[in-house]
């Protein structure tokens, strides 16, 4: 499996789960919200995976995101904001990424949008 594709289904993972979580919601900015989207996704919260995906989002309901979610695990290392307007923000993340054969550390790119007044995952 192409390294890439995984880690695009973890973000959609992570993302679908930790939106329904109310122990996630409740977050203060757009870093905030890739914390606990890494937390969901370490917890294998899909609900919370949920509620932080926007829910207009192509992430939202990807069954193949949802399936590896027992299967990875993942480590922040550092966060960087590079982008925050009123409605829209970009994340950097140096992570470690763990499971289905593979441990990887690398950079990734978050997109955030806010929905209903929170930041959650495009």
């Amino acid at each position: 499996m192409h390294r890439r594709h995984l880690i695009s289904g973890i973000g959609t993972a992570f993302a679908a789960g930790l939106a329904g979580c109310g122990g996630f919601l409740g977050n203060s900015g757009p870093q905030a919200t890739v914390e606990d989207y890494a937390k969901a996704v370490n917890e294998n919260d899909e609900d919370g995976i949920d509620e932080l995906i926007h829910p207009e989002s192509p992430r939202q309901n990807d069954p193949f995101g949802m399936m590896m979610l027992d299967e990875i695990e993942i480590e922040l290392h550092e966060l960087e904001t590079t982008k925050q307007e009123e409605k829209e923000a970009v994340v950097k993340a140096d992570m470690t990424v763990t499971g289905m054969g593979l441990e990887d550390r690398e950079q990734e790119t978050f997109e955030l949008q806010k929905s209903e007044g929170e930041w959650k995952i495009w």
